[in-house]
């Protein structure tokens, strides 16, 4: 008897949504940080954020509260404790503080006052599905995907708080969560808060067509509610206005910002690809009236590779060159729109198929009006969007697809966009609620459909992690008298969250070709501090021997960025010094750092005969080389080679160049074909 009364009593508090709530934030931490450890997504938070935050971007610079992307009063809180409490990684802290508050909140608003039929299923289906649906968002960390997370759990609290018939204390907890909420996710960034709460909203509007529900709903509440989405919205625009005040009243800042927004225009709105592979060829036509040193600049701005020259990289300069290209944006928005189709057909049917195994498992007829409904309007904000920023990111347009799904939940709960099988005369559903087998069938499916929106993630996360665990231990060996150039797809495997930055912990020096590159060119001190001059940083950088580019092989777009830093200074010095550079490789197992060096006139002829050569090869033999990139680094260790056996000069034998040339292309396909 008593027994009983402690199990009853044990059961009655862990159907509390107080406390199941807790089960799916447990269960995403645990997968996380047990079965796997987080990576970052994008450049934008491991380097150029963080790095602001904890002044492993630009080492002599220090910490500040500047950090691009987001608000600068989030920043000022972040500068707080890394100058009060030195060596902890609170970027991170506070990211998963946030994302973890956001699975609590929007699992209890799921959770709370559910009186439907297969209640306990109903709470098994969204303990189950929020950590699947999250495990993106909490193992590939991202800015825009905690405000997103944040963003569409306090929409979900305040719809279930208008709804709810509460004490005055319960509602003003709640609208205190809703409110901070809204407030961090404003200053983390203030463009995705607004997209996904609005999204959030539209979507889950139709809760107030609920009868039972709309009755509660007093004028009174309205007139309060307003009030209060009202003050909310006017905190919102002060911290905008006192952004902007900071930023525009700080030199350094405003210069960066703007810089960004320039060159956000150009970057984004462009194709990546081309923009990599072949700088200013889309261009042809907009920049046909301009001298060849302003195409090697322009080369360099889409190619990332914008550092110094300080001459160029001006706001007047980046704001005339984005309105040049107007025109071919323009186009490419109405013609060449990229919809990243790749991206939405590997996730967005796997979403689809948690949704049918949901709606088995619970045993649910569904709304197809309700249905049709959001999925009208998850196409048009997706088409709506990539149609203006070209092609919308994934850490982007996930949040409308976690908007998508709970939205669902709220309506399964309330019971006005599903009816339960109750009743019915259907054939499926008699079977599907008295089989005990197709209960388990419906649950395994169910459990297999979150494996597969999960496993994807684990494992890319599972390889970057490797990835950085090994540069981890390789870097520790490498002179830390030279300086390194860093691209994005090389910083971006060097730090990870709740770990130390690779090139920080080991003391060296480097520069980041990143969309902040103008930061060095904007402090003569940090210019100075790498032996650069601000309108010949490039030519510097080939003088000075200390100088490496890493190249980290077998990493997302390794063969891009180094074939885009290749062709844009090959333009660029050529138009401006009427010089060639040469390349060699320092070969380590998954990297390489590259020397430059300038050719002589008998050196550069020397290497068009190599390169003539190099090329009747190819073609003769049937290689099919589709990356250019390795092209150029064979082509380079072939004049390694040959220098180290034979003086380069223009009366060289051509019967020893393609004797030369023959023995070491093959070594080098035999390496390459290995790999």
């Amino acid at each position: 008897m008593h027994s009983t009364s402690i199990r009853q009593n044990l059961l009655l508090f862990f159907d509390r949504p107080t406390i199941l709530a807790f089960f799916p934030t447990v269960i995403i931490l645990i997968i996380s940080f047990v079965i796997t450890w987080p990576v970052y997504q994008v450049h934008d938070d491991g380097w150029i954020m963080r790095g602001l935050a904890d002044g492993t971007l630009v080492p002599p610079l220090g910490k500040g509260p500047f950090l691009l992307f987001s608000s600068v009063i989030y920043g000022y809180i972040l500068n707080f404790f890394y100058t009060h409490f030195p060596g902890g990684y609170w970027y991170d802290v506070f990211f998963y503080l946030f994302l973890s508050a956001s699975v609590y909140i929007i699992s209890y608003a799921l959770l709370t006052r559910c009186n439907i039929i297969n209640k306990k299923r109903y709470n098994v289906a969204v303990i189950l599905t929020i950590p699947a649906m999250f495990v993106f968002p909490f193992i590939r960390i991202n800015f825009t995907l905690v405000c997103g997370a944040l963003s569409i759990g306090a929409v979900l609290l305040l719809f279930d708080t208008l709804i709810a018939k509460q004490r005055c204390l319960a509602v003003c907890a709640r609208l205190f969560c809703v409110f901070f909420a809204i407030i961090f996710a404003f200053i983390i960034r203030w463009e995705a808060c607004l997209a996904c709460s609005f999204f959030t909203a539209i979507s889950t509007v139709f809760l107030l067509t609920r009868e039972k529900w709309l009755n509660k709903i007093k004028r009174k509440k309205i007139y309060f509610y307003s009030v209060f989405i009202i003050v909310l919205a006017l905190g919102c625009m002060t911290l905008r206005c006192c952004d902007i005040y900071l930023v525009k009243n700080n030199d350094m800042w405003n210069f960066l910002s703007e810089f960004n927004k320039l060159r956000a225009t150009i970057h984004d709105q462009t194709m990546y690809e081309n923009n990599l592979s072949n700088p200013i060829l889309a261009f042809n036509t907009e920049l046909s009236n301009i001298s060849d040193v302003e195409k090697g600049y322009y080369a360099l701005l889409l190619s990332w590779n914008y550092i110094g020259e300080q001459n160029f990289f001006n706001l007047k300069s980046i704001d005339n060159f984005s309105n040049r290209i107007k025109k071919y944006v323009n186009i490419s928005r109405r013609i060449k729109v990229k919809f990243l189709l790749g991206d939405y057909m590997n996730v967005f049917p796997r979403i689809i198929i948690v949704f049918v195994a949901v709606i088995l498992f619970l045993r649910l007829n569904f709304n197809f009006a309700l249905l049709s409904y959001n999925i009208i309007i998850f196409i048009f904000t997706i088409s709506g969007l990539n149609l203006f920023f070209r092609a919308i990111p994934d850490r982007l347009w996930y949040n409308f697809a976690i908007a998508f799904i709970v939205s669902f939940f709220m309506y399964i709960k309330a019971g006005n966009a599903f009816c339960f099988f109750k009743k019915s005369n259907i054939v499926v559903p008699q079977l599907l609620s008295k089989n005990i087998y197709i209960t388990i069938i419906t649950f395994l499916f169910f459990l297999y459909s979150l494996y597969q929106l999960m496993q994807p993630n684990l494992t890319a996360n599972s390889r970057l992690l490797r990835s950085y665990e090994y540069y981890s231990t390789a870097f520790k060996h490498i002179d830390n008298e030279n300086i390194y150039l860093l691209n994005l797809c090389a910083s971006e495997n060097l730090v990870v969250p709740f770990r130390p930055n690779i090139m920080a912990e080991n003391r060296l020096k480097y520069i980041v070709l990143s969309p902040i590159s103008d930061i060095y060119q904007y402090n003569p001190d940090v210019m100075r501090y790498y032996g650069l001059h601000s309108n010949d940083t490039w030519l510097n950088i080939l003088q000075d021997t200390r100088f490496k580019y890493v190249f980290l092989s077998k990493t997302f777009y390794s063969d891009f960025y180094i074939n885009s830093w290749i062709n844009s200074l090959t333009i660029f010095l050529k138009a401006k010094y009427n010089i060639e550079f040469g390349i060699s490789s320092e070969d380590h197992p998954l990297f390489s750092f590259i020397s430059c060096k300038i050719l002589s006139d008998e050196e550069q002829k020397t290497r068009k005969n190599i390169v003539d050569l190099l090329n009747f090869f190819i073609i003769s033999t049937h290689i099919s080389s589709e990356s250019s990139s390795f092209k150029n680094i064979l082509l380079e260790n072939i004049l390694q080679d040959y220098e180290k056996k034979h003086p380069l000069n223009s009366t060289s034998s051509i019967k020893t160049i393609i004797s030369t040339l023959s023995s070491v292309m093959s070594a080098q396909l035999v390496i390459n074909f290995s790999d």
